[in-house]
């Protein structure tokens, strides 16, 4: 190479931190299984219920959160309104 040749330099997009919120294990398993296989996705938790949802939520500041729509101890939903509540930038 010459040192007219312009240096090339290849970036990467920004890593994506994912919580998972489902109340069945084989689920989480099974979408951070698929998940970690790209190389921009981390997982930044699971969770099961609505609490440690919010609890993670408050830790991790994840970019997406997948919620199931039905927990034990409420709804996708209601972890919605709460960390839109709390987070209202989320």
């Amino acid at each position: 190479m010459n040192d007219d040749t312009p240096e090339t330099s290849i970036s990467r997009a920004p890593t994506i931190r994912i919580l998972i919120v489902d109340d069945h294990l084989i689920v989480r398993l099974g979408l951070a299984t698929l998940l970690k296989m790209e190389p921009d996705f981390r997982i930044a938790g699971e969770a099961d219920d609505v609490g440690t949802a919010m609890s993670l939520y408050r830790t991790f500041r994840p970019d997406i959160v997948l919620l199931d729509s039905r927990l034990p101890s409420g709804d996708g939903l209601d972890v919605l309104r709460r960390i839109r509540t709390e987070f209202p930038a989320a």
